[in-house]
């Protein structure tokens, strides 16, 4: 399986691991088939994206989907827009990335040596 099949999937776990509340990461299947991988980003987009003010258009999330002939770029795109708008969220609510992300090497550093 390629990067591709699962970058929806990706996606979510990245705005579980900043905003765990927002996500189910049950929702999301690795898929091979355009239609799964055209419903995960739907879902994802729906719930989770347009409240971090990053609301993609059909033609993003099928060329999203589309793996046999990608559009380039589009996936970084989408990837930089995501780091923004996590970033702004954050901001709001008063934390940042780097500290989450501490917080979350000190927790497995702590769970490992106990």
């Amino acid at each position: 399986k390629t990067f591709v099949t699962y970058i929806s999937v990706l996606v979510a776990e990245i705005v579980a691991h900043y905003l765990p509340k927002w996500v189910e990461l049950h929702n999301y299947t690795p898929a091979a088939a355009t239609k799964q991988k055209m419903e995960n980003w739907y879902l994802l987009n729906r719930r989770v994206l347009r409240k971090l003010d990053l609301d993609l258009s059909d033609d993003v999330i099928r060329a999203l989907a589309n793996t046999t002939n990608p559009k380039p770029r589009v996936i970084e795109k989408v990837l930089m827009l995501l780091r923004m708008q996590l970033d702004k969220m954050m901001e709001k609510q008063g934390r940042s990335r780097r500290e989450i992300d501490l917080a979350m090497s000190i927790d497995k550093d702590y769970i490992k040596d106990s």
